[in-house]
């Protein structure tokens, strides 16, 4: 009926997003600030009904794709051959090899947000974050020296080396330890990266690292002894549950590991490997239904622990169409909710009748937006109840943001990211864009509201300034960034 939803989980190892000093905007018409948020009317329901389950209402696995394409070059801004380009964005990343001019293009890559690195043996490039959408212009990645780490894995039990030990980041750098424990690896992001260390019948463990340009720097990542942990995923229906998602958090320990997430097969079965002596707690999701109670389990890190069931619930329904002011259906128009009282959000896009469906979602009161490359319809409120299924319908207008970035001389400035981020949503809402060789930007389809807009190099690493407000629907706008 739909675009598969894309829930939004943060995981992984970047999470951060900088941004730059905006020195001053200029705006066609009245500068004067918005007030602080507009009232989020009611959503138009049309029906309320009881949610039904089955495998037939999944929503088709189609998402939308976009080509990127840009360049690698180094120091000297010399085109480099060979270098390999990573989009990191859970679950799986998207990556490319450079040409012998340096150049790059990914086809058929899901829109969506990404932390983008490129790198070559000891090079690499300063760690950035990307929107991949219909209007983003080719980037240019610049490598230099990287940072380079000696790893050394030993045994919980002893502190014995490890021989044979797989260490990696996420961008592709590997490498495998040798009988006495020791592994090298070289060109890594300096800053904010995540090295994760496993070997056979040990835990498998994340180590959050940053280093420093200069000598080779010893690490070292202590890995107790590990178990298997499997099992099936149930639906409310008592039936096995094809590519459900299965989260497990370590409970009782501080360290730096996220919730670990599995796939179940089309069996419905799943497991998971390295997973020390401790207290987990499980839970599961899928497109079709939500979690239900979360339980825990205890594993002695050596045992493995099969047959354990993970059931999921039917959850909330919001399903409906977009329009436009005539009534027409609009077809892959991006629709977002938000719950107003957790952080939880995701988004889908419509079919050719301009349909959606988010299922499985969890009971709460939801903000919901759609937009389109130039248009959006007004933020709105609907509650969406424990077993309920809510169509409503949701009309678009015209209502986007566009501008310039210049420097302080008045020269456009090209490749930049900016990212406006909505004042009137619970979660704000946001949309990204990166400046083309003219320095102009737009962020195409943003809801009716305020929204303050940030600006920032892609070599700027710096994360001070409020950035400025301007309305939906302003397309003069004007960003001044200091040299």
């Amino acid at each position: 009926m739909s675009g598969r939803a894309r829930r939004i989980v943060l995981a992984g190892c970047f999470v951060a997003i900088v941004v730059a000093t905006v020195v001053f905007v200029t705006c066609g018409g009245d500068n004067t600030p918005p007030a602080k948020s507009d009232p989020i009317r009611a959503a138009k329901v049309i029906h309320r009904r009881s949610a039904t389950v089955g495998p037939d209402l999944a929503p088709p696995a189609t998402s939308s794709t976009v080509v990127l394409e840009g360049q690698v070059i180094d120091e000297d801004d010399r085109p480099v051959e060979g270098a390999r380009l990573t989009l990191q964005r859970e679950p799986n990343p998207v990556t490319a090899t450079s040409e012998g001019d340096g150049s790059f293009t990914l086809a058929a890559v899901p829109e969506g947000d990404y932390f983008v690195v490129a790198s070559k043996d000891a090079l690499t490039s300063p760690p950035a974050t990307i929107h991949v959408g219909t209007r983003t212009e080719p980037i240019t990645l610049r490598i230099s020296r990287g940072c380079d780490a000696r790893v050394h894995v030993v045994a919980a039990e002893d502190n014995s080396p490890i021989a044979g030990a797989t260490v990696a980041d996420p961008l592709g750098h590997s490498g495998t330890t040798a009988p006495d424990g020791t592994t090298e690896l070289r060109g890594l992001v300096c800053d904010n990266i995540a090295l994760r260390a496993r070997a056979p019948g040990r835990e498998s463990l994340v180590l959050p690292v940053g280093l420093a340009h200069g000598d080779i720097e010893d690490l070292t990542i202590t890995l107790a002894r590990g178990a298997t942990l499997s099992g099936t995923v149930i639906g409310p229906d008592g039936a096995l549950v094809a590519n459900a998602h299965v989260y497990i958090t370590t409970l009782g320990r501080f360290d730096f590991q996220f919730p670990r997430r599995v796939t179940a097969d089309a069996n419905g079965e799943w497991t998971s490997d390295g997973l020390a002596a401790g207290s987990y707690e499980l839970e599961g999701a899928s497109d079709l239904y939500t979690k239900a109670d979360p339980f825990v389990v205890e594993l002695d890190g050596i045992h493995d622990r099969t047959g354990v069931v993970v059931h999921l619930d039917t959850g909330a329904q919001l399903v409906g169409k977009v329009l436009d002011q005539r009534g027409a259906p609009v077809a892959d128009a991006l629709v977002e909710i938000a719950a107003e009282t957790s952080r939880w959000a995701t988004s889908t896009r419509t079919d050719a009748t301009g349909a959606f469906a988010f299922l499985g979602i969890p009971p709460a009161t939801y903000v919901v937006s759609a937009s389109g490359p130039a248009s959006a319809s007004t933020h709105q409120r609907v509650e969406a109840p424990d077993h309920q299924r809510v169509e409503i319908e949701l009309r678009v207008a015209d209502s986007s943001i566009a501008g310039i970035v210049v420097d302080t001389r008045g020269e456009p400035i090209a490749d930049v990211d900016v990212v406006a981020i909505s004042s009137d949503t619970p979660n704000g809402t946001f949309r990204r864009a990166i400046t083309n060789g003219a320095g102009r930007f737009d962020v195409g389809g943003a809801p009716p509201g305020s929204y303050r807009l940030f600006a920032r190099r892609r070599d700027q690493t710096d994360d001070d300034g409020d950035g400025v407000i301007v309305r939906s629907g302003n397309r003069d706008v004007k960003l001044v960034l200091p040299d």
